[in-house]
């Protein structure tokens, strides 16, 4: 780490130095942004997991004596019930079972960041995922 700049060696302790190298040295490894990536990827997984935490209670929940039909995407954002969300049913497979590939597509592609970014890392979204050095 002394080597790239990250830690500097002062008599018998170690510090770091007053400027911040990260961004460059992880620039110059080709893994900046990977920390960004992985966020975004658990973020979608937490929520893909949260959906199918509330199908699954919404499967186990006592029947109506004149089932309705169950609401579809979207029409849930006023007054969801417990152990639903607003993005309807849960993907399933032909077969009957969750489809967890389609789910994380979907909340990949309704899920935004609302989260305040420095303007590095707004820049490394826009490059692609790239920090900005």
């Amino acid at each position: 780490m002394a080597e790239v700049g990250l830690l500097q060696r002062t008599g018998d302790t170690w510090s770091r130095p007053g400027q911040d190298h990260r961004d460059a040295s992880a620039v110059a490894r080709g893994v900046a942004g990977v920390l960004l990536e992985r966020e975004r990827r658990y973020r979608i997984e937490r929520a893909a997991w949260a959906w199918w935490q509330a199908e699954h209670a919404w499967m186990l929940a006592p029947r109506r004596a004149h089932p309705t039909r169950r609401a579809g995407t979207g029409q849930l954002d006023l007054l969801a019930e417990p152990g639903t969300t607003t993005l309807g049913a849960h993907p399933r497979r032909p077969d009957g079972r969750a489809d967890f590939r389609a789910a994380r597509a979907i909340v990949a592609a309704s899920t935004t960041d609302h989260s305040p970014t420095s303007e590095p890392q707004q820049a490394a979204r826009d490059a692609g995922g790239r920090r900005a050095a």
